[in-house]
């Protein structure tokens, strides 16, 4: 039998870890095709981040190693696909997950990586694994087309997958990855999701999402984190999380439910935002906008419900008591200093005083805003940085992850913004000048 290890690290918080769910689909539609359930023997999952010579160690004759890779974790992928390959140079080494660059340099050249998949993983990985067994090798880039029947993919929690994670590690907190669509239909040039996944919606059946939902409950999943591109986008998502909040009120799990909220805000997001809140399983829902100013819009593709329509959902929100939080992103195309802080003024007096979150501009590997011809459209420079790392316990002498974010444009300095957003989040928004702003904005 043939040796594979899967790995798709990620930080913990304290003792809170995700499971590691992307490997976990890729084992658990492997493992259903005969022939590789007949000659692999898919060996313990690697979720923590300890040090590499520590899981090298504890590695028994690798003959596949498969790496889900995305910021929070190449750089450390990259140590282990090195080592891995020093102790045993036969080892295919397969590296997928959205920091796999399509179109661009073999990613291969500077990893050490045999095979690069794009896109989904499932098909792509089982079928390098079948032919690996005729020819002990199989290298390069593969991408498929997408998968359109997505039923006919396990799911990785009902084929018991993480089990042994749960049994293993009594000590720790697991939060769980719930998927029950993919695609995403907008473009929006600052995520890969738009730019690398553009494609229509295909849905999980109903029963796959249920049954999931069930087994979290029974293995009293504190955390469910919801994957969708657009959560609460489909006429059934309410359903579903009827469905799930009964749960809880049986089992007592899970606990909370953490989203990427639909991209618009409709009165089907408000109706489960309210119903989660009532429940007290509402971690925050997304008023999303990202920038206020029109030409910025428009140089990223996107396209914000009405100011009055979103200053009305914004009313309702906070009449009644539901959480909310609104997102900018500093460095984008097109916004100046004087625009950046006349949408954050137009946001205070709209109400929006607890949940104001500024983030800096991130180029992501696959995301059209990271492609020369769009840098250099709209000048924007960048630096390499150590990651923001806010919710992880981070441990001596860790390997550093890094990001690319944009620190100039043709119309602004990202430190002018910076300066102005941490003067608002730490004055206001944490609440020391909030007072006297709510008494200003007073009708």
């Amino acid at each position: 039998m043939r040796n594979i290890y899967l790995s798709q690290v990620n930080y913990q918080f304290g003792d809170n870890v995700f499971l590691p769910y992307s490997v976990g689909c890729l084992q658990a539609y492997a493992q259903s095709i005969p022939a590789i359930a007949a000659n692999y023997t898919f060996k313990e999952l690697l979720f923590l981040r300890e040090p590499i010579e520590t899981v090298v160690k504890r590695m028994e004759d690798p003959d596949v190693l498969g790496l889900s890779c995305y910021q929070w974790n190449w750089r450390w992928n990259e140590a282990l696909a090195r080592a891995v390959k020093a102790k045993w140079p036969q080892c295919l080494i397969v590296i997928g997950g959205p920091q796999v660059p399509s179109g661009q340099e073999p990613l291969a050249r500077v990893s050490g990586a045999d095979l690069e998949v794009l896109g989904e993983g499932e098909e792509t990985f089982a079928e390098t694994l079948i032919t690996r067994l005729s020819s002990n090798y199989a290298g390069g880039r593969n991408h498929k087309p997408r998968i359109e029947d997505l039923s006919k993919l396990p799911s990785p929690y009902l084929a018991g997958i993480f089990d042994s994670l749960l049994t293993h590690y009594p000590d720790l907190k697991f939060h769980a990855t719930s998927e029950t669509h993919r695609g995403c239909p907008y473009q929006c040039t600052f995520c890969d999701w738009g730019s690398a996944i553009y494609t229509k919606v295909r849905a999980f059946p109903d029963s796959r999402v249920e049954a999931e939902y069930i087994w979290m409950a029974e293995h009293k999943i504190e955390l469910v984190y919801n994957a969708d591109a657009n959560f609460a986008m489909l006429p059934r998502d309410e359903a579903l999380i009827d469905y799930l909040i009964n749960l809880k009120a049986s089992w007592g799990y899970p606990k909370q439910i953490r989203a990427a909220w639909a991209k618009n805000s409709t009165k089907r997001t408000f109706q489960i935002a309210a119903k989660l809140q009532a429940a007290g399983m509402n971690k925050g829902v997304t008023l999303a906008l990202q920038s206020l100013y029109e030409p910025t819009l428009k140089a990223i593709k996107r396209q914000n419900i009405k100011w009055t329509d979103w200053q009305a959902l914004a009313k309702q929100y906070q009449e009644s008591q539901v959480a909310t939080y609104t997102e900018l992103i500093m460095g984008l195309p097109e916004e100046t200093l004087e625009t950046f802080k006349a949408g954050i003024d137009q946001l205070l007096e709209a109400g929006q005083h607890n949940g104001l979150n500024i983030y800096f501009c991130s180029l992501l590997p696959n995301a059209e805003m990271t492609t020369p011809a769009y840098r250099n459209k709209y000048g924007l420079k960048s630096h390499t940085i150590p990651l923001l790392q806010a919710h992880a316990s981070i441990t001596p002498n860790e390997i550093t992850e890094y990001g690319k974010y944009v620190v100039k444009t043709k119309t602004a300095d990202v430190l002018d913004l910076a300066t102005f957003a941490w003067a608002v989040q730490t004055f206001h928004t944490m609440g020391l000048t909030q007072w006297l702003a709510r008494k200003a904005f007073e009708k």
